[in-house]
């Protein structure tokens, strides 16, 4: 936008000039100078406020991006020649990308775990229904019951030797009755599984929402964008007409001024819609999982 704001103050420049050959020639009055002094006051006032926003959006930048230094780096303009060819995001369906995204997104794939996971406790809590055998070995020695703490001690494995008592055993354990405990852990295990799934098609239900309303807000910028080009070719053409006639005293400045600030407003239009679509087709490569490339 200060690019567009520098041009405009060049060409009004320009034509203070020509309107001053002009009323030197006598071809238009000396009011039109004025006018066209006071257009170009007007366009030095909004050069002022494009390099105050300028700043402000650096000074944004760095704070968002936590810099120490406010200076020390340059922002590389994307290129405007064959823009929609360099990105072409729009060209997936919202049903591809929904696929792609499916396998690649963190929080697809939480949902996923957790499905998982409540699966299991599922078959964990029917378990409780099989008959479980448990095995169980033990020994110990009584050295320290025997033997008094005056004798020499023993060696290590020695006092192993001593009284020592061993065990084995071996238990069922069949569950028929246990006031319907392990049925209700399993009602409750698969609720629970239930509501994971439900969770999972929530999940994918938001994300596909998410890509379609991005894919078409993608298409209208994409529209726009084209709609701008056009419209800026007319409005230069426009210009140019003005500009001739003015220049030989067959318009006024008011008809110049409207010139120029349609081509101005075309220039804006198109520098909008331009970082618009970009910002929206970098979206679409966001859920497809492509790098974040500005080209």
């Amino acid at each position: 936008m200060l690019k567009v704001a520098q041009e405009r103050i060049a060409l009004t420049r320009k034509q203070v000039e020509r309107t001053t050959a002009l009323v030197e020639t006598g071809k238009v009055p000396e009011s039109q100078l004025y006018d066209i002094r006071s257009q170009l006051a007007q366009n030095e006032v909004s050069l002022t406020n494009a390099e105050n926003d300028l700043e402000l959006s650096r000074l944004n930048l760095v704070q968002l991006l936590n810099l120490s230094e406010r200076h020390g780096f340059e922002i590389r303009e994307p290129e405007q020649e064959h823009l929609l060819a360099r990105n072409r995001a729009t060209t997936f369906s919202p049903d591809d990308i929904f696929d792609i995204a499916l396998g690649i997104k963190p929080h697809i794939r939480e949902a996923e775990y957790r499905l998982e996971g409540s699966k299991r406790q599922v078959k964990i809590a029917q378990s409780s229904l099989y008959t479980t055998l448990n095995l169980s070995m033990s020994y110990n020695t009584g050295y320290s019951h025997i033997f008094n703490s005056d004798r020499e001690i023993d060696p290590f494995f020695t006092q192993f030797r001593h009284n020592r008592r061993e065990a084995i055993g071996l238990s069922m354990s069949v569950p028929i009755f246990n006031r319907l405990q392990t049925r209700n852990q399993i009602r409750s295990a698969k609720l629970s599984m239930e509501n994971r799934l439900l969770q999972l098609d929530q999940v994918k239900l938001s994300l596909y929402k998410e890509i379609q309303q991005a894919h078409q807000s993608a298409l209208a910028a994409e529209a726009k964008y084209r709609a701008t080009d056009t419209a800026m070719e007319a409005a230069q053409q426009a210009y140019r007409y003005a500009e001739e006639r003015y220049d030989v005293g067959k318009s006024t400045v008011y008809e110049f001024n409207e010139a120029q600030s349609n081509l101005v407003y075309s220039q804006s239009e198109q520098i909008q819609a331009k970082y618009d679509y970009l910002f929206r087709a970098k979206i679409l490569d966001f859920y497809r999982g492509e790098p974040l490339e500005i080209r």
